[in-house]
C-alpha cells in the first residue's frame, strides 16, 4: 500500500479529456500501483469512473481506495464508481461485441456529463481476450474505435494488458492504437 500513495502524485496522474491509454503490467501489484490511483484521483476530481477488472482485482481496488480515505461505497451509491466484472462488461452475451460495446461507452459518457460529472474516466482489463479465446484482431479494432473517438471528448481511459499473457505483434498493435502509453 505505501507504494500506492507514491504513485498518486506522478505524472501518470495529469490526465485529461481526451485522453485513451494503455498501461502494460507483469504483476497484479503492478496493475494496482498504477489502477488504484488512477481511480482515487478521478473520484477526487469529480468524475465518473467505470472499472472493468478481474473479480480479485474489484476487491483489492475497494480495500485500496479504503486505504487512501476514500468511502468506495458512498462513490457507489452516489454514482460516482461502477464496478463490473470483465465479463460483464467484454463479454455479456458470451461474446465480444466491440460496437455494441462502442455504443454503450458513448452512452455513459453522455450520461455522466448529464449527471453533473466533469468527465467519464474508464479502467479496462483486456487480458480476457486472450484466456480461452483469441479476439485480439477484435480487441485491437475496438480500441482503434476508442481512440478515434476519444479526442475532444469529456472521457479519459486506461486500458490495461498483462504483458505475460499477449503476443508481443498484438501488444505492438496494442501501442499503434493509443495515443498515450504507460
Amino acid at each position: 500500500p505505501s507504494s500506492t500513495i507514491m504513485f498518486r502524485h506522478s505524472s501518470l496522474f495529469q490526465f485529461k479529456n481526451g485522453n485513451h491509454t494503455c498501461v502494460f503490467y507483469r504483476t497484479q501489484q503492478a496493475l494496482m500501483e498504477v489502477l488504484t490511483p488512477y481511480i482515487a484521483d478521478g473520484l477526487r476530481r469529480g468524475e465518473r469512473c467505470f472499472c472493468a477488472q478481474k473479480p480479485q482485482i474489484l476487491k483489492r481496488l475497494v480495500y485500496d481506495l479504503w486505504f487512501l480515505g476514500i468511502d468506495p461505497d458512498q462513490e457507489i451509491r452516489r454514482g460516482a464508481l461502477e464496478l463490473q466484472t470483465v465479463n460483464e462488461t467484454y463479454l455479456p452475451n458470451d461474446r465480444f461485441e466491440p460496437r455494441a460495446l462502442m455504443d454503450m461507452l458513448i452512452r455513459s459518457i453522455e450520461e455522466a456529463r448529464r449527471n453533473g460529472f466533469r468527465s467519464f474516466r474508464t479502467a479496462g482489463e483486456l487480458s480476457w481476450a486472450v484466456e480461452g479465446r483469441n479476439v485480439c484482431d477484435h480487441v485491437v479494432g475496438y480500441e482503434k474505435l476508442v481512440d478515434e473517438y476519444y479526442p475532444g471528448q469529456p472521457a479519459i481511459g486506461l486500458c490495461q494488458y498483462s504483458m505475460s499473457k499477449f503476443e508481443p505483434h498484438v501488444l505492438q498493435a496494442v501501442l499503434q492504437a493509443h495515443r498515450m502509453q504507460v
